[in-house]
């Protein structure tokens, strides 16, 4: 059952990995996005961009333990 938990919180992370990236990209190519682009609009873009990756994390986190932050990778050094 503990494998079970771990493929279900890696499937989610990469889920949520891969809406960080499509909200990333979807405002980057945006050419309207820089027009009068502040240093406080884009932290805030950028802190709104991590939000998915980090819900996605925390599920995978509360599913299997500790991980990386990022769904690819090595877990061993954790």
């Amino acid at each position: 059952m503990r494998e079970f938990f771990n493929r279900l919180g890696l499937v989610i992370h990469w889920i949520f990995f891969l809406i960080t990236l499509l909200l990333f990209y979807l405002w980057w190519s945006d050419p309207s996005f820089f027009d009068d682009i502040g240093v406080t609009k884009w932290w805030q873009m950028f802190i709104a961009c991590l939000v998915p990756n980090s819900i996605g994390w925390v599920i995978r986190f509360l599913l299997s333990g500790k991980n990386n932050f990022l769904p690819f990778g090595d877990d061993e050094w954790v």
